[in-house]
């Protein structure tokens, strides 16, 4: 009977290595469909709150922290940080990141990590919404006119609540090379993922400013508690607070979406200062039948903005994160995305801020990259009306260099003239050329001594798909077509999104208002994970 139970627990344990082994690469997403064919993990790490890993893809020009199989954050590989040093003796805006003092000495990879290079990234981000942070301060008046009216010389004090891959510190670092930021990150062994493979983040962790400021200071905490004892009578007031904690569910941990709470960060700011909040959610629209609101996250979207007006922060605006295809004036209610919520105790609005919007108007992301040199390019086969089969995403050299004219038989949807730019998706449904690549990548792969792309060895799609991304294009304009959404605050200001300030019903807001369900989150009625659906 013992010799049994030994046998069984013996076939147990080689299943569940088995299962293991099988099912390593899922957390990192290596395997899965539609994704770059040469990503990598540079280092996996496990914490209390979550696992973690560092992914690549030079074909994609990507550097992703990814938390089990949702990426927190991604930055370019292409500028890297390298680039951009080089780039300063030109252009000498960037003097602010020249390394000084040599460069950081960064933690070996993973010993599965199968290059001999490392990633350098610099500052241009791969997320979009990071790319919104400088609204924060480009919509502080006192705070740049106190610069003599360049966002350049102000020296905001920035706090920012989550940490994720960096890629937003990276983005705010380039924009304001006087910002001093504080984040504040509860898991320390994100603090030291980030810090030992984001070479730029942690040469600012190390560096100060003129004044002796740090340029970035990284604190292990929670942050409701680092803000709750923010003694201002020895520490100044912030100009800005960025709220961008997620769990690896990709949930707001709900003591950090109270009025409370908002009522806390209110208190450690200037009297003009912002608070910038990342909030997964949609608008919602009303079901015909019942008149119930229906959209992915509404309630949260709503309730974060409900909450942020009863906290002193009366001023807000939303502005959406716009996506390929969308235009800002039309583009999906109901679907979840980030939303980028900008509140004040100071008027924000257009018609009480115009100094400020015009400088909004007139700002370019990274103004000193330029279009077209940094573009990626990438072939997958999927099938014409399902998405049942997809293939991993090549670079579209490998196929280009074998059949030079294919790309320009591929049908480009052309966008709305108001939609996103520096994003691409072209198109082909014919058999014999859907194979005809599908030959060329596995000769490749043959040729090379490579792997094979995930999914290209298998036949049944009939549909070839090129993305054409310039990531520099793509980034300036996610943040023009976001802004010009943003500007209409009868679409998207407090006021329209949730009603007077004055309502009084904790659990919805007035009839009137775009998302009139939405609650009041308190310390007693916290956004619970109903409400996250």
């Amino acid at each position: 009977m013992n010799m049994k139970w030994r046998l069984l627990g013996v076939a147990i344990f080689a299943a569940a290595l088995l299962t293991g082994f099988t099912m390593r690469d899922t957390q990192y997403r290596l395997d899965a469909k539609r994704t770059a064919f040469d990503q990598a993990a540079l280092d996996h790490r496990d914490s209390a709150y979550t696992s973690m890993t560092w992914v690549a893809s030079r074909s994609e020009n990507y550097f992703q922290l990814r938390f089990f199989d949702k990426v927190e954050g991604g930055i370019c590989l292409s500028p890297s940080w390298e680039d951009l040093a080089a780039l300063a003796a030109k252009e000498p805006t960037l003097a602010h990141l020249v390394p000084t003092g040599g460069r950081p000495t960064m933690a070996e990879p993973n010993r599965t990590w199968p290059h001999t290079w490392r990633p350098d990234p610099g500052t241009l981000s791969n997320s979009p919404y990071v790319r919104l942070f400088p609204l924060s301060v480009l919509l502080n008046e006192k705070l740049v006119t106190d610069a003599g009216g360049d966002p350049r010389q102000a020296k905001p004090r920035i706090l920012v609540v989550g940490l994720g891959s960096g890629a937003g510190i990276g983005v705010l670092a380039h924009h304001f090379p006087q910002a001093s930021i504080t984040v504040v990150d509860i898991d320390r062994k994100v603090i030291e993922m980030v810090r030992d493979h984001f070479p730029l983040i942690r040469w600012l962790s190390d560096q100060k400013r003129d004044d002796g400021e740090p340029r970035l200071r990284l604190e292990a905490r929670d942050a409701r508690q680092f803000i709750q004892f923010h003694d201002l009578a020895r520490s100044k007031p912030f100009d800005v607070v960025i709220l961008d904690a997620y769990t690896a569910g990709s949930t707001i941990p709900s003591h950090l979406m109270t009025t409370e709470f908002f009522a806390d960060c209110a208190r450690v700011l200037t009297p003009d200062g912002i608070v910038l909040a990342n909030i997964i959610g949609s608008y919602g629209l009303p079901n015909g039948a019942t008149g119930e609101i229906v959209g992915l996250k509404h309630r949260v979207l709503g309730g974060a903005i409900r909450s942020f007006r009863a906290a002193g922060l009366t001023s807000v605006l939303n502005f959406p994160v716009i996506r390929v295809w969308e235009t800002p004036s039309n583009f999906n209610l109901k679907e979840g995305r980030n939303n980028i919520v900008v509140c004040s105790r100071k008027a924000l609005e257009p018609a009480a801020n115009k100094v400020a919007w015009e400088r909004l108007k007139a700002f370019v992301p990274w103004p000193e990259l330029q279009i077209g040199r940094h573009v990626t390019r990438q072939y997958y086969i999927g099938k014409a009306k399902e998405e049942d089969f997809l293939t991993a995403m090549v670079d579209a050299k490998i196929i280009d260099d074998a059949h030079p004219t294919l790309a320009k038989r591929l049908a480009l949807s052309v966008p709305d003239k108001d939609a996103l730019l520096g994003y691409s998706v072209s198109a082909i449904e014919d058999t014999s050329l859907v194979e005809q690549a599908r030959r060329t990548v596995l000769d490749w792969a043959k040729t090379n001594g490579q792997k094979i792309p995930s999914h290209w060895d298998e036949q049944g799609g009939d549909k070839l798909v090129l993305i054409d991304t310039d990531w520099v294009k793509y980034a300036r304009d996610t943040v023009r077509t976001s802004v010009i959404a943003g500007r209409d605050i009868d679409k998207h200001g407090g006021d329209a999104l949730v009603g007077a300030v004055d309502w009084t019903d904790p659990k919805r807001a007035s009839p009137n208002a775009i998302i009139s369900d939405a609650p009041l989150f308190t310390d007693q009625r916290p956004n619970a994970d109903i409400l996250n659906r």
